[in-house]
């Protein structure tokens, strides 16, 4: 970064092939650094850079997001402007350099509301500090990667086209003659009364009102016994709940099941064509662990998570189901080697299976954010001991795993975090 002496600060990359500095453009603004989200195009950022790239034209709106990937991020500035492709790398260093420090999570700030999440995933760098340096401020150390102590949630939703599109399948099938399973006027006021309660708040009360308390049982149903092929926006809704309220832990189906035995009952884990459904549901598990209630469920529910996801999960190819699984195997990281966890024989054994489950995905996925998260919660499961350390090094072949994902990924954060796993093993 240089600061020019008309005042201006210009971000400039060096080129290894050219062997020179290259003039990546002229940072005009930054919102993400005062901490407000900024509106482009009807979403919300944390970042928009305006970046002169051609001396006497407008400057190029540059969006950024926490939760994206700097490359995903600079190839989609890339292919909307239309600029050489040799910018890649140029511009998603340029991201990360103005962007350093900021983190997830830490934010006063809501997640977009009009953000998609239909089919698509969140992404984010953990373990970094909340604030993000000014152009003028030298660079400060980045803090260690590992281990993970934060639990992960994916709480963006679109909650109007969430209950929009509820509405519209109830419709359908009032209209194919299945009016028995569909809702009635009072069912359709308490889901608009629900989603009203999530828009207001996404954290609710540890006391649900009435409408919360109805409209989780009554999302439970529409889960178990509307057809798979209208479950899509319901299995959200359930993802959302099971992260605003301890409720949705503690709720029970009229044969004492809990949201694990009544998604398991619902057979979306067997539905393989219904990809969709199947991550919205392990997302679902994922967002348990933002609750005390919830951490206790997926505690003691362990054993039949671990078995629906692992049947769900091997071999698959689909990015979003393996990126929610790498999540979720994130928060068991977390919890497992927690004060309250990490001492308990059952930590030790349940690390070492999930150390299985995880050198699979870093050695086969072929998405980087999947394999990033992947390798997170592996190099927090280190942290339990030799025990689990020798099963990665001698059993699953942790180190040949890393490798691998080294040679097939070349991003900075992958290296980093590949570093600090070798460190462990050593």
């Amino acid at each position: 970064m240089i600061r020019e002496a008309n005042g201006s600060v210009t971000a400039h990359q060096w080129s290894q092939s050219t062997q020179q500095w290259l003039n990546v453009g002229t940072v005009v603004d930054a919102v993400g650094s005062s901490g407000k989200k900024k509106d482009y195009l009807g979403i919300d950022y944390d970042y928009v850079f305006d970046v002169d790239i051609e001396e006497g034209k407008p400057p190029l709106k540059l969006p950024y997001n926490l939760s994206q990937n700097p490359y995903e991020a600079a190839t989609k500035f890339i292919e909307d402007n239309e600029l050489p492709i040799g910018y890649l790398d140029q511009v998603a260093n340029f991201i990360t350099t103005n962007t350093q420090g900021a983190t997830i999570g830490q934010s006063s700030n809501p997640a977009p509301a009009g953000a998609d999440p239909w089919g698509t995933e969140s992404r984010y760098r953990p373990g970094e500090t909340s604030s993000a340096p000014s152009a003028s401020s030298a660079p400060t150390p980045r803090p260690k990667i590992l281990p993970q102590t934060q639990y992960l949630s994916i709480n963006t939703a679109n909650l109007k086209t969430i209950q929009k599109k509820i509405e519209e399948l109830n419709a359908q099938l009032i209209k194919d003659g299945s009016k028995d399973i569909a809702l009635d006027s009072a069912e359709i006021e308490t889901l608009r009364e629900l989603t009203k309660h999530l828009e207001q708040s996404p954290s609710l009360a540890s006391k649900p009102s009435s409408a919360v308390t109805k409209g989780l049982e009554l999302i439970m149903g529409i889960v178990t016994y509307w057809p798979p092929a209208q479950r899509l926006p319901s299995i959200d809704l359930l993802r959302l709940l099971a992260a605003a309220t301890p409720a949705t832990a503690e709720f029970r189906t009229s044969g004492e099941g809990s949201i694990v035995e009544a998604l398991e009952s619902s057979g979306v884990f067997e539905d393989k064509e219904r990809s969709n459904n199947i991550m919205l549901a392990v997302r679902a598990f994922v967002n348990l662990f933002e609750t005390g209630k919830g951490r206790d469920l997926v505690d003691t529910q362990y054993d039949k998570i671990h078995r629906l996801v692992q049947s769900v999960s091997e071999g698959t190819t689909n990015r979003n189901v393996a990126i929610a699984v790498a999540t979720l195997y994130i928060n068991y990281a977390v919890l497992l080697t927690s004060t309250s966890h990490s001492g308990l024989p059952s930590s030790m054994d349940r690390g070492i299976e999930l150390m299985n489950n995880l050198t699979g995905i870093i050695s086969t996925a072929t998405d980087s954010e999947a394999i990033y998260r992947g390798l997170v919660a592996a190099g927090t499961l280190l942290v339990l001991g030799e025990g689990v350390q020798m099963a990665a090094k001698e059993i699953y072949d942790l180190p040949g795993a890393l490798q691998k994902a080294e040679k097939g990924i070349k991003e900075p954060r992958i290296t980093r975090v590949i570093s600090e796993i070798r460190d462990l093993l050593k």
